[in-house]
């Protein structure tokens, strides 16, 4: 059992509430870049000194493919997304929520170098959507270590939902990370991660051409 700090249910709740704005307050974000079908927009973070990143996209997938796609331990994660190194699961916290220890590869040629973090991801899906919600946590027993700068991810995720088309789905992706790079300026950083955005979101719209069989039992996921 691993120790955290802080009460699990009221991040959690948290985290629904400020993902539920980002959702709804259309006014708060700031268009930054209009490519390839994908429009990735900022807005300040309430958490550092710092942006949130939203990316909004379609792909030609189902909702059902997109979440097994991103699901953080399955093997399909591996086949398309670059930026991760490694994801271990550590243990279930409740109906659809799990804490996982991330690693991530150096980014923009090494600019930014290994980032690992400890998240609690809330898994849910119902007829018309499905959510991949993140947060960071502090724990004692899982410290930062030399190989890697320990980052934070404040309330981040993806929301899949259903279209017309079955074959489709409408994806919106919130990113607000505090990489602890001191010595690179906010600006860069911020503009770093609308790059980074925008190469997942292309990277996943290429996983449509992965073979895929359904995930069986998925690690920490509910139906509501």
């Amino acid at each position: 059992m691993v120790l955290i700090k802080g009460d699990v249910q009221q991040i959690v709740r948290k985290l629904r509430c400020e993902i539920d704005i980002f959702m709804q307050c259309k006014e708060m974000w700031h268009l930054k870049k209009n490519a390839q079908g994908i429009k990735i927009y900022n807005a300040p973070s309430r958490h550092y000194h710092g942006m949130v990143i939203k990316g909004e996209t379609k792909m030609n997938m189902s909702p059902e493919k997109v979440y097994d796609m991103i699901h953080p331990t399955s093997e399909y994660r591996f086949m398309w997304d670059a930026h991760v190194d490694k994801c271990e699961f550590l243990q279930e916290l409740g109906p659809g929520l799990v804490l996982l220890h991330q690693v991530m590869r150096p980014s923009f040629m090494g600019c930014f170098s290994s980032r690992d973090t400890i998240d609690f991801m809330l898994q849910e899906e119902s007829d018309s959507t499905k959510i991949c919600l993140v947060h960071s946590l502090e724990s004692s027993d899982l410290p930062p270590t030399s190989k890697h700068v320990r980052a934070f991810t404040y309330p981040s995720g993806m929301i899949i939902e259903k279209t017309e088309n079955e074959d489709e789905s409408q994806i919106t992706c919130f990113l607000q990370v505090k990489l602890n790079a001191k010595a690179i300026p906010q600006s860069i950083i911020d503009s770093s991660l609308i790059s980074m955005m925008q190469s997942y979101l292309l990277a996943l719209r290429k996983a449509k051409d992965i073979a895929w069989k359904p995930l069986e039992k998925p690690v920490g996921r509910i139906r509501v």
